[in-house]
């Protein structure tokens, strides 16, 4: 899997967590929000790793050509 297929999976399941937490809210399901606000920290970090990595990868391409 490529850096932007890791990083589209990470916007995806973002949106996804992002969504659920709206509607447990609604729902008043707090203990809920509070494990799927879990959950959504660890994907942001994950995505943000991503991204740096790609940063990282796409600045030795560059400076190996």
């Amino acid at each position: 899997m490529s850096v932007a297929g890791v990083c589209e999976t990470e916007h995806h399941e973002i949106a996804v967590y992002e969504g659920l937490i709206t509607k447990a809210e609604a729902m008043g399901e707090q203990d809920i929000v509070a494990l799927l606000q879990e959950n959504l920290e660890q994907e942001e970090a994950a995505l943000t790793i991503a991204q740096q990595f790609g940063q990282q990868l796409a600045q030795q391409t560059a400076q190996a050509d």
